[in-house]
Parts: C-alpha cells; structure tokens; sequence
C-alpha cells in the first residue's frame, strides 16, 4: 500500500476507520491498563486501609480494655478506700460507744459514792450534833451541880464541898468499886 497523502474514496474511508480503529484500540488498551492500575491501586489501598481499620479497632478494642481496666482499679481503690473509712469510723464509734458507756458508769458510780458520802455526812453531822447537845446538856448539868454545891453550903471533912472535890470522890468510888468486882 502506497501512503498516499490526499486519498480519494474507499482508500480514504479505509484510513479513516484503521486510524480510529488504532485510536479506539488504543484507548481501550489505556483504559484497560489504567483499569488494572487502578484496580491494583485500589486492591492495595483496600487492603492496606483494612489492615490500617483492622489495627485501628484492635486499638480501639485496646484502648477500651485499658479504660475498662482502669475504671474497674479506680472504682475497687475508691470502694477499698470507702470500707476502709467505713471499718474506721465505724471502729471509732464503738470507741466512743465504749468511753460513753464507761463514762455513765463511772457517773453512776459517782452519784452512788456522793450519795453513800451524803449519807454518811449527815449520818456523822447527827452523831456530831448529838454529842455537842449531849455536852452542851452535861456542861449546863455541871454548871447546876457546881452553883447547887457553892450556894447549898454542903461540906465535907470541915472543908465546903464543890464539884472538883465531889468528882474526886466519884472517881475514887468507881476505883474502889471496881476493884472489888474484879476480887
């Protein structure tokens, strides 16, 4: 075949078709190797983007684990540490518990010692009251006997008989008198 620049009729339209037919072809053979590029391309980012996903949610699953983790530890520190402060107060309130049962004992106690002291008190005010009426009464007798012996004009051996010389006379009666029952 002879390239012939201006060709005329079939020869022409022959050209024409083989040169789309090249040009078609062509296309077909770039878009087919662009298709198979992109495929590739996006085999490969698929499965390097599923991997990238896969690790991600391997993260994530990890990450919520840690966190999980982490929240369960917080929540045991927090519980111990509450039982702990609960065991504590709650051993200080029976502290308190116990010095409040012994501090009204000891207060019943108290009151029962004021009261037996109370007692005794007025038990030995009475007793005291008693003697000092007792020797109030004995002196005012003595005085009486002692003005009864000065003015009654009684005497004894010649000599005027008073209350010194008649308890002299009683202290060695009762002597005498108890040596004889001890004879």
């Amino acid at each position: 075949m002879k390239p012939v620049l201006l060709a005329k009729g079939s020869e022409t339209l022959w050209f024409q078709w083989q040169s789309w037919s090249y040009i078609f072809i062509f296309c077909l053979v770039t878009a087919l190797i662009l298709g198979v590029m992109f495929n590739t391309f996006r085999t490969f980012s698929d499965a390097s983007l599923i991997e990238a996903k896969q690790k991600l949610a391997q993260k994530s699953e990890e990450l919520e684990k840690f966190k999980q983790q982490y929240r369960q530890q917080m929540e045991q520190d927090v519980l111990r540490a509450h039982s702990q402060k609960a065991e504590q107060l709650n051993r200080r309130e029976r502290e308190l518990d116990t010095i409040q049962n012994q501090a009204a004992r000891q207060q019943t106690e108290s009151s029962e010692r004021l009261k037996l002291a109370n007692h005794a008190i007025r038990r030995q005010h009475k007793e005291t009251m008693s003697k000092l009426g007792q020797r109030d009464r004995l002196s005012n007798e003595k005085r009486l006997i002692a003005e009864y012996l000065k003015h009654a004009g009684l005497t004894l051996d010649d000599e005027p008989l008073d209350y010194t010389k008649l308890k002299q006379l009683a202290s060695s009666f009762e002597k005498r008198h108890s040596n004889q029952k001890g004879e």
